[in-house]
């Protein structure tokens, strides 16, 4: 599936940008520099980790298609009506 997987790159660009700010923070120019590199590294990996995961959760939450997603709505509404008796 792939979840855990993504989640731990996005967490690994959690820590990269913390560690670029502790970099950043530095009086010299050089290492400042670094740490601004590190932090764009890290939120690269922020986005292509919540990006990943959330379409590897859609793919698995929503049916193949998109005429399956619509017939699951129907279903779904028709049955919490209940059922329908009707007597004379």
């Amino acid at each position: 599936m792939g979840i855990k997987r993504w989640f731990f790159t996005t967490l690994l660009g959690v820590i990269v940008v913390a560690v670029g700010a502790l970099l950043a923070a530095k009086d010299y120019a050089f290492v400042s520099i670094i740490g601004i590199i590190w932090i764009v590294c890290g939120i690269i990996l922020i986005v292509l980790g919540m990006s990943k995961l959330i379409v590897t959760l859609l793919t698995l939450v929503l049916p193949q298609g998109e005429r399956e997603l619509i017939k699951i709505l129907y279903e779904k509404s028709y049955l919490d009506r209940g059922p329908r008796i009707v007597t004379i």
